[in-house]
């Protein structure tokens, strides 16, 4: 974004006299002065008298005044669209929070409580009336970005009477009294008609082209028919990922956001609001019930081997991996919504101790599960459950039937590594072992080997 400039921004509040090579922001009403534009150069304090310069901040090494006129020179002009992919970045950055400080500036020269003229204050970046001593702070308007999401796909738009025609997210300003979470919530009603049902934080940026401080948000809404407000939006439509397409610069908050959706990002994981915890008995009934269901959906997809000829997992098997604490359930909604075995220690399998056709990524502790099931109400349980036993032991050992393709697309998905075949206790049939040890971090990403 364009404020990712990969160096020092130091905004301190400072009285000083510029040196002649120090760059200067000359606004002009589409942008500002440039010597060149390729790189971006600016005039310097050499072509201005000293005291029509104002200190305004330090970017890297360099110290930046602001003018306060154009003196008319012929230099070049480097519009809004220009800056937003100029380069070298902490340049063109300076030059919008420059301008945006330059508004400011040239509409805070007169008292709004009794007209006279304001002066700049000499502790603090304020302009101070020095007759009824009314003090203004640079203005900053807080506003929304928002990603309204349902089902993989993301909701776009069209401004309706702005010079702005590319794809756009919904968005607007925070009114008082508001928290940005609400403004989420009134904008994506009043400008598509849709009610939000939860809300994610997604980042922040300061976008002095228009004075604003931009706050990113991603939302879920309930099923409902699209009413566009044709007085602020064109259109407003639903796009999967995969429709995206490319996007342009990723200067604004706005074009991030949907790259970051298109590339894969899910704002709600599935897991979100699962909560687990162990097994109980009195959930014994229900528990089988969710493996009878597993078994008739692995028969269903190609698998009626690994549980169907035994009828596996027996009830007394779970009974006492309930009675052990091995036995973990996860929940949401007020419903079971899936059940798995998890065990951690130095041999949590001993049908792990002889590998064939390759070796286990280490020797270290590791965590097992075993016995893992969905109970079909939500997608992405299976995976959630993996990630929660991924998180717990930081390294994970599974195995599952060369006929459960769906296990072991899961598993690749996942980021779990295939290193060889296990026998178990239930049948013959051999298993595939995979594995996978979590980064420094603790996020579920595998660690290259």
């Amino acid at each position: 974004m364009i404020q990712d400039i990969g160096t020092t921004f130091d905004r301190t509040f400072a009285i000083r006299t510029a040196a002649p090579t120090d760059p200067v922001i000359c606004c002009r009403p589409e942008g500002v002065c440039a010597v060149s534009k390729a790189p971006l150069v600016f005039p310097t304090a050499a072509d201005f008298a000293p005291e029509e310069l104002t200190y305004l901040f330090r970017v890297g090494e360099e110290d930046y005044y602001l003018a306060r006129r154009d003196p008319g020179t012929a230099w070049e002009t480097a519009d809004r669209r220009f800056l937003r992919t100029a380069e070298p970045r902490p340049r063109a950055f300076a030059a919008v929070t420059g301008m945006h400080l330059h508004y400011w500036y040239t509409r805070s020269r007169y008292c709004g409580r009794c007209g006279a003229a304001a002066e700049p204050s000499r502790t603090e970046r304020a302009m101070v009336c020095p007759k009824c001593g009314n003090t203004v702070y640079p203005v900053i308007a807080p506003a929304v970005i928002i990603g309204v999401v349902q089902r993989g796909r993301i909701l776009v738009s069209h401004y309706s009477g702005r010079p702005y025609g590319g794809l756009a997210l919904l968005a607007g300003f925070c009114e008082i009294g508001e928290t940005p979470e609400d403004t989420v919530r009134r904008e994506v009603m009043e400008e598509v008609g849709l009610r939000v049902t939860r809300t994610r934080y997604a980042g922040s940026q300061p976008w002095g082209f228009d004075h604003d401080l931009l706050l990113g948000y991603y939302c879920e809404v309930e099923d409902g028919e699209i009413r566009v407000d044709r007085s602020e939006l064109k259109d407003a439509y639903w796009l999967r990922r995969d429709e995206l397409g490319e996007l342009g610069d990723s200067s604004s908050l706005t074009l991030t956001m949907m790259a970051r959706f298109r590339d894969g990002y899910e704002p709600f994981p599935p897991e979100a609001d699962l909560h687990f915890r162990h097994a109980r008995a009195e959930e014994l009934p229900r528990i089988m019930e969710i493996y009878a269901r597993a078994r008739e959906f692995m028969a269903a997809h190609g698998n009626p081997r690994q549980w169907g000829q035994s009828h596996w997992p027996p009830e007394a098997l779970i009974a006492r991996d309930i009675e052990r604490g091995r036995s973990y359930v996860c929940e949401a909604d007020g419903q079971l919504q899936g059940v798995f075995y998890y065990d951690f220690s130095a041999e949590a399998e001993p049908g792990y101790r002889n590998i064939e056709e390759g070796a286990w990524a280490c020797g270290r502790p590791y965590g097992v599960v075993h016995r893992a099931a969905s109970a079909g109400l939500r997608p992405g349980v299976g995976a959630a459950m993996l990630r929660w036993a991924l998180r717990q032991a930081g390294y994970l050992r599974i195995d599952t039937h060369p006929d459960n393709t769906v296990m072991q697309g899961l598993l690749k998905k996942l980021g779990f590594t295939r290193r060889g075949v296990i026998h178990v206790e239930e049948d013959n049939d051999p298993r595939f072992a995979y594995d996978m040890i979590l980064e420094e971090g603790g996020d579920d990403r595998p660690l290259a080997r």
